[in-house]
């Protein structure tokens, strides 16, 4: 099985890779066909968050299922706990079970909300707090084709079906830094040492540019 985690905050205590360039390109609409939402399953994971080796905090992901208005979905409660910088951010996603299109979004830091969004007919609208200016402001704008949530990073590449040499630029929203798009390259396949034995994990390069990539290990 996939361990599942969501990365956003940590991404400048993780070291970054510049992914090298790969034959094969993925069309703008390939990714959506790459995306099989019914691989997760219903569950929860906790996992060690670390800069170099020492530890910094802990992430605890909920997948459970649910129904929305248009069918079912998937529930998905992520909560990070980073205490030396006081740092708690709770968010929950409401996605279509088989493409993991988003349907509401809202997110929690310090107990404090920070964003509350919809996707419908086509838009997202609802609101966010700008934490530079201080200030909440609305979300309606109409993305052209279909969009990802840009928070929910775990769920999405336990979802693909990967191979190597893939590379997908799934177009994504996050309420930060507006439209943009995932980088997702698959860089190779490795065997590790696991407690249960040796295990082939997919290395996946993922971030929002280019230049700055995290890799990940995803089971095979």
């Amino acid at each position: 099985q996939i361990a599942t985690m969501s990365m956003r905050l940590l991404l400048p205590t993780l070291m970054f890779l510049t992914a090298p360039a790969m034959a094969q390109v993925a069309t703008p609409t390939e990714w959506t066909d790459a995306i099989d939402g019914n691989r997760l399953e219903e569950g929860q994971a906790c996992f060690a968050l670390k800069a170099g080796e020492n530890v910094i905090g802990f992430q605890r992901e909920t997948i459970s299922p649910a129904v929305s208005i248009e069918g079912p979905a998937w529930s998905i409660v992520s909560e990070q706990v980073l205490p030396e910088r006081g740092i708690t951010f709770v968010d929950h996603f409401l996605l279509d079970r088989t493409t993991l299109a988003p349907i509401a979004f809202h997110s929690i830091l310090n107990g404090r909300e920070i964003a509350r969004l919809s996707y419908l007919n086509g838009r997202i609208f609802g609101k966010r707090f700008d934490r530079q200016e201080e200030a909440t402001k609305s979300v309606d704008l109409a993305p052209e084709g279909p969009v990802l949530d840009g928070n929910l990073w775990g769920p999405l590449l336990a979802a693909l079906d990967l191979e190597y040499g893939m590379q997908l630029r799934p177009q994504t929203y996050q309420y930060n830094n507006g439209l943009g798009n995932f980088v997702i390259n698959v860089t190779g396949v490795e065997t590790i040492q696991t407690e249960d034995g040796p295990h082939e994990v997919y290395l996946v390069d993922m971030g929002f540019t280019e230049d700055r990539l995290t890799t990940y290990l995803i089971g095979k």
